[in-house]
């Protein structure tokens, strides 16, 4: 019997509201998809968010998400809901997993007709691929399964299927990073403790000479390069130990111009070089709580290499060379409750090509002479006290380090 015309044009119509709406549900789980793959963290949080959404849009009686588990386990559910109890032991169904398999292997959605209690349902079996690649297959039964329906699962599995390729991808890039960053970790180390034993090598060959000659100049000189290569050592253990753990730090109450103050004096003391050491600390400066061992480490490592910054001057040996001055200065800035320390020196200024990664771990301006940890150290340290650390030079004229501390008489 041949349909009116009216009839026609409203089955028509009705497709085409299938159709829409198939289309904005899969537009809807294109976005929630999006959204929450921001945050993803592993493959499973992608595979329930598909099942969540499967679930609450498409009303299916089953469904289920299998993923390959091993060449001899085959697909494993990982991912299973249910309207009754009777429907949740489809997973384990040999005949589900049978059109799971069918589905994966082929590349393409697999259809049949399952009977349960007397109820015939519609199976669906829509594989996770992108391209090649093969993830998984979703499977979901319901009474009736129309095109649209099918339209819109198969449409948010492709989604699906491009996002874990996504995450896979992304997981090799952070699996590289982390072996590039293991790799830079051990040549660094290498190169630091190769220079370390070379320089205790010659300590056991002059004290093997002092001692066969009897010679305790050469044997005390023997004996002090050995200290300064255990010292070394021991520092360059230390500093990875503290870059590599997050310490809380140890705070105390100090006056900060008075601590400044006496670090600057006894570098002060040690100089051979005349190399002047200057202090100018701000009176309205209150008293700081601080971990005070770990900031003498950080001041003390910048005023010896503002010091060592002088080497490259050497060679000027001209009347009017200027004068070796590294300033210490500290200062106050109420508006912000901030306490700044500032170390400058007038010396030979560094390279924006150094200036750049200074601060990256196991980057040294010294050559054999620089581990390459302290600066990196340095600026974890401050930024665990919750504050900044930041440098500018200038080729010939100098260079400025800023410590930026909050300032309270109580941390935590």
């Amino acid at each position: 019997m041949k349909q009116s015309p009216a009839v026609s044009l409203s089955q028509k119509l009705i497709g085409g509201e299938e159709a829409l709406g198939a289309f904005f549900k899969e537009m809807l789980y294109v976005y929630n998809l999006g959204e929450r793959s921001a945050s993803v963290l592993n493959e499973m949080e992608v595979i329930e968010t598909t099942g969540d959404f499967f679930w609450k849009h498409l009303h299916p009686s089953f469904l289920a998400v299998f993923l390959p588990a091993g060449t001899k386990t085959g697909l494993v559910p990982v991912y299973e809901n249910a309207r009754t109890a009777t429907f949740r032991r489809l997973a384990g169904s040999a005949d589900i997993r049978k059109t799971a398999d069918a589905a994966l292997k082929k590349g393409s959605i697999r259809m049949r007709r399952i009977v349960i209690r007397r109820r015939t349902l519609s199976l669906a079996a829509i594989p996770l691929r992108a391209g090649k690649e093969k993830f998984g297959v979703l499977v979901f039964a319901a009474q009736k399964l129309p095109e649209a329906r099918i339209a819109a699962a198969a449409g948010c599995c492709a989604v699906t299927s491009v996002s874990l390729h996504t995450l896979r991808f992304y997981q090799e890039i952070l699996k590289n990073e982390r072996l590039v960053a293991v790799g830079q970790t051990i040549s660094g180390l290498s190169h630091d403790i190769r220079n370390i034993l070379v320089g205790l090598g010659g300590g056991l060959d002059l004290l093997e000479t002092g001692t066969k000659n009897r010679n305790w100049d050469t044997t005390e000189e023997a004996l002090n390069l050995s200290r300064r290569g255990h010292e070394r050592l021991t520092n360059l253990v230390l500093d990875m130990l503290d870059f590599s753990k997050t310490r809380v730090p140890v705070y105390e109450t100090r006056d900060l111009n008075v601590f400044v103050g006496d670090i600057a004096a006894d570098i002060a003391e040690t100089l051979k070089n005349n190399v002047t050491i200057a202090t100018e600390t701000d009176p309205a400066l209150p008293p700081v709580a601080l971990d005070y061992p770990k900031i003498d480490r950080i001041i003390t490592n910048l005023l010896n290499n503002a010091v060592e910054s002088f080497a490259a001057d050497a060679a000027d040996n001209t009347p009017e060379k200027k004068k070796k001055i590294v300033t210490v200065t500290t200062r106050f800035i109420p508006e912000s409750k901030t306490a700044e320390i500032r170390i400058a020196d007038n010396g030979c200024g560094i390279p924006k090509k150094d200036l750049d990664k200074i601060f990256e771990i196991f980057y040294s301006t010294k050559g054999t002479r620089g581990t390459g940890l302290g600066l990196a150290l340095a600026k974890k340290i401050v930024e665990d006290h919750r504050g900044t650390m930041a440098v500018s030079s200038v080729i010939g004229k100098g260079t400025t380090f800023t410590l930026s501390l909050p300032v309270s008489s109580k941390q935590g």
